[in-house]
């Protein structure tokens, strides 16, 4: 659960590389719509 607010900052910061997203197999809004979720969830 430590991890979730670091993994969602590196979501943020590569939702703006089409490469990086398609090897994780999201699209930039998915990786938006993650980052923007509480740390809780």
């Amino acid at each position: 659960m430590l991890d979730r607010p670091f993994q969602r900052i590196a979501l943020r910061a590569i939702a703006d590389d089409p490469h990086l997203l398609c090897d994780l197999g999201l699209t930039r809004e998915q990786a938006l719509r993650e980052a923007s979720k509480p740390f809780w969830r």
